[in-house]
């Protein structure tokens, strides 16, 4: 029979919460390093259409640099000043730092470019909370697919109907 010490060294020790540990360092870094955070943005003029697609984790010049490359694709459509919808998926975006939260909310403040309608695409709960506190807009949805967000964002506008609500989301 083996003592307690000798069986001890034959298996790693291991504590518990470390599966839990494991499981969200996964989700912030890719391979030990952390998923820098990037973003496409494109115009779709048949639409008064922007696309916007964010993933990872964001840095402050990150964020600047985002904020700065809507306008010149903003201005490809063509539309009226803020009369264009913007689709944003951001289901494939880390939660931020509360310093990359105060930047987005100072570079998406400024500016003329609002759009009239924001869908956002999450991959979870907590992420749409977030991107609500962020933007702080009624004019802003959230859902589970493209498609649905899309179907919003091009339906006609009815006078006097609440535009920022979503059946199951609030």
């Amino acid at each position: 029979m083996r003592s307690p010490k000798n069986v001890a060294s034959l298996y790693p020790v291991r504590w518990p919460g470390d599966k839990h540990r494991r499981k969200l360092s996964e989700s912030f870094f890719l391979h030990g390093v952390r998923m820098r955070g990037s973003y496409t943005i494109e115009a779709e003029p048949a639409h008064d259409l922007i696309r916007m697609t964010l993933t990872g984790f964001f840095d402050i010049e990150t964020i600047q640099a985002f904020g700065a490359a809507r306008y010149p694709v903003i201005a490809r459509l063509g539309c009226a000043r803020n009369q264009h919808v913007t689709l944003c998926d951001i289901s494939g975006c880390s939660l931020q730092s509360q310093e990359a939260v105060a930047a987005f909310q100072q570079v998406l403040g400024e500016g003329d470019i609002r759009s009239r309608k924001l869908a956002m695409v999450t991959g979870s709960s907590l992420a749409w909370m977030q991107a609500r506190r962020i933007l702080n807009r009624d004019e802003l949805a959230c859902f589970d697919t493209e498609p649905e967000a899309m179907q919003w964002l091009l339906a006609p506008v009815i006078p006097d109907q609440p535009v920022g609500i979503v059946p199951g989301r609030k």
